[in-house]
């Protein structure tokens, strides 16, 4: 798989047999989270954190984990999206700053 084909827009699509990510994927997943949470940094110790959560509990397909600067990542099946958990901190000391909350898609 490339990079394109997991992200589309504010989703992550997760491969459909879990096992544990490859490095592209890893990459793939840290750029996505990293560019919507901006200025907020998505750090490899919270990639971990994800990773292990889908490789613990591959069947649990609806959960939510913070993952710091006013954001949860959500998992749906097998989408991952980000949501702010926390507005005020999501937009962080520039109060323009637009909310870039990902959106549960149907």
């Amino acid at each position: 798989l490339e990079e394109n084909d997991l992200v589309n827009g504010n989703t992550f699509s997760l491969p459909e047999l879990i096992k544990p990510l490859t490095l592209v994927q890893k990459e793939a997943l840290h750029s996505w989270a990293d560019n919507i949470m901006d200025p907020h940094t998505f750090s490899y110790t919270q990639l971990s954190r994800v990773c292990k959560q889908l490789n613990d509990y591959p069947d649990s397909r609806v959960w939510t984990l913070n993952v710091g600067g006013g954001y949860d990542l959500v998992r749906n099946g097998d989408t991952l999206c980000l949501s702010c958990s926390n507005e005020k901190e999501a937009k962080g000391a520039d109060d323009g700053f637009e909310n870039l909350s990902a959106e549960l898609q149907d």
